[in-house]
């Protein structure tokens, strides 16, 4: 009777280690330009740098949208080294929306400690062209070109990525690459546009969001969390410093400016005058309202089983 318990308990504790450890590694869908995550999926719309994300099993509640709208080149009016439409002086802009101009690369490794990660790469040569306050959105002349990346990474464990916390399977880091700006004066500076949106229980809307910061072994982060109707959150976060690439790397810090109302909700991260390159890496991450206790729980719960079920089964064999 005895060996057919322990059998049993045994049994058990495969069924649920395959639960917790045999965890479906992240993976892409060219079909549908989506990458599909333990704890969150992104789906780019129209092989755009427009995220939809929601979490596995919720899309019918929520999706968040992050969409990279466009790089604007302006002059920062009042030195105050954030973007402010209504009185910076806009020079150019390239828009990031048009899904004819990007190429698309998936990549699996393996990397150390048998972390897997999937890298999903969005390259485009965009078209700069001028802006004036009365053709903002269209018209304009060509300036020329410059050469911009996303490059997304989802990882099926936690990770530390240069200080930077990364939660596996429901966080997504991305690398933004912005080369060979072809700048129209000597002191300008550059601001790209973020757009934030979702579709909520069935309808579109605009998610509350909140601005915060903390201070991490990485350097200073800054959280937008976007709140809908809907019983997760998604959060948007960013190191407030990016790297330029010229003759050698050097670190600038990142301004940023918000736009939060009722009916739009637009961020405009800036970065400084630079040459050569600029590679700055935030993050989307998907959870719960309170964070990611809920989120720990989850993934607890069989091992939580475990032990109840050997402690029950170990109280029936004394008693026997």
């Amino acid at each position: 009777m005895r060996k057919k318990i322990v059998g049993m308990i045994i049994g058990i504790i495969l069924l649920f280690s395959i639960g917790v450890y045999g965890k479906e590694k992240p993976h892409w869908n060219s079909d549908v330009n989506t990458i599909y995550g333990d704890g969150i999926v992104v789906q780019f719309h129209e092989r755009t740098p427009t995220y939809h994300i929601w979490v596995p099993g919720k899309k019918n509640t929520a999706v968040y949208i992050v969409k990279f709208n466009r790089i604007i080149e302006f002059i920062d009016t009042n030195n105050n080294g954030k973007f402010d439409g209504e009185t910076d002086q806009l020079l150019a802009h390239a828009p990031l929306t048009a899904h004819d101009i990007w190429t698309v690369a998936a990549e699996q490794m393996e990397g150390e400690n048998g972390v897997f990660e999937l890298k999903i790469s969005f390259n485009a040569t965009v078209e700069v062209t001028s802006v004036s306050l009365s053709q903002e959105m269209d018209g304009g002349q060509r300036v020329g070109y410059a050469k911009v990346a996303f490059i997304n990474h989802i990882y099926d464990q936690d990770v530390d990525v240069n200080g930077y916390e990364i939660a596996g399977g429901r966080e997504l880091k991305i690398d933004i690459v912005i080369s060979d700006w072809p700048w129209s004066n000597s002191e300008s500076k550059l601001a790209l546009e973020i757009v934030f949106a979702g579709f909520f229980r069935g309808h579109s809307g605009i998610p509350k969001c909140h601005r915060e910061q903390t201070q991490t072994k990485a350097g200073k982060m800054s959280h937008i969390r976007l709140e809908g109707d809907a019983d997760y959150d998604v959060e948007f976060k960013y190191r407030e410093e990016a790297t330029i690439r010229d003759n050698q790397a050097t670190g600038c810090h990142i301004n940023a400016s918000d736009q939060f109302r009722e009916k739009s909700a637009v961020t405009w991260l800036v970065y400084p005058h630079f040459n050569g390159t600029l590679i700055h890496d935030p993050s989307i991450c998907a959870g719960t309202p309170e964070g990611t206790l809920l989120d720990t729980i989850k993934t607890y719960m069989p091992l939580i089983a475990i032990v109840v079920i050997i402690v029950i089964v170990l109280v029936v064999i004394k008693k026997k």
